[in-house]
């Protein structure tokens, strides 16, 4: 299956400057969100919304089609 994913912030570095934070993944079909960050080569914790409306845990599983937004997870006090 494939999913979009929009990569913000310091994230973008994971990917090359031509694909300005944007990159398609093939997964198997029912894979977690912590596989396809595994895939992307994402090691911290991030914020991940599903088509722009879904906040999705690691656990979560994803469908052909979604769009992915991901945002590197911050700590405030």
């Amino acid at each position: 299956m494939l999913i979009s994913f929009k990569l913000q912030g310091s994230l973008r570095d994971l990917l090359p400057n031509t694909q300005n934070g944007q990159t398609t993944v093939s997964l198997p079909e029912a894979s977690t969100l912590a596989q396809a960050l595994a895939e992307l080569g994402v090691q911290r914790a991030v914020l991940a919304i599903r088509n722009g409306s879904e906040k999705l845990d690691s656990d979560s599983l994803l469908q052909t089609g979604d769009r992915i937004s991901l945002y590197a997870a911050s700590a405030g006090g």
